[in-house]
């Protein structure tokens, strides 16, 4: 039986070079990537698919996927970036991960594939089935609270020259 790799590298750090680490997620830039700067972000702890990770886990995961994409916008100058999340697991030591891959122009990386009309009949049970296991998606909108401007005094801010807003505002284009 073969151990995980990704637990080796949250084992040892030294076996990938580490761009981000906390307490629950690591990212390592791949380096047999596709590309260079292609960029893996895995939870620490074991799990092989995303419905075995808290809520909580899963968002963070995906602020440090989304944030290394930028990270990477920024750094190297792209175009671009594909997020594609693995979640499917090839043997009992499989670790799920979301890879973070830098896109350019002409980088001759192929990630399209054939559209495949499927029969009406095929489709609507495909959505029936997705439609019965989606029941519990949810999301409850946080309470806003509503207030009336005519009641509220609102502080007006003088244009200081020490203040830190406005010395940010005359830096925008």
């Amino acid at each position: 039986m073969t151990s995980c790799v990704l637990c080796g590298i949250v084992t040892d750090s030294s076996k990938a070079p580490v761009v981000y680490e906390d307490d629950r997620v690591m990212a390592i830039l791949l380096e047999e990537g596709v590309v260079s700067g292609h960029i893996r972000v895995f939870p620490k702890k074991h799990s092989q698919f995303i419905d075995e990770i808290s809520e909580d886990l899963a968002e963070h995961l995906f602020l440090v996927a989304n944030v290394s994409s930028s990270v990477l916008f920024e750094a190297l100058g792209l175009g671009g970036t594909n997020i594609i999340m693995s979640n499917l697991a090839s043997d009992d030591n499989s670790h799920m991960f979301i890879d973070v891959i830098p896109r350019r122009q002409d980088d001759g990386l192929n990630l399209q594939w054939e559209p495949k009309k499927l029969p009406e009949q095929d489709m609507i049970e495909a959505q029936n089935r997705i439609k019965d296991a989606a029941f519990m998606i949810s999301y409850v909108a946080p309470k806003t609270k509503v207030v009336n401007l005519d009641e509220k005094k609102l502080p007006v801010m003088k244009e200081d020259k020490d203040n830190y807003l406005f010395k940010q505002l005359k830096r925008l284009p």
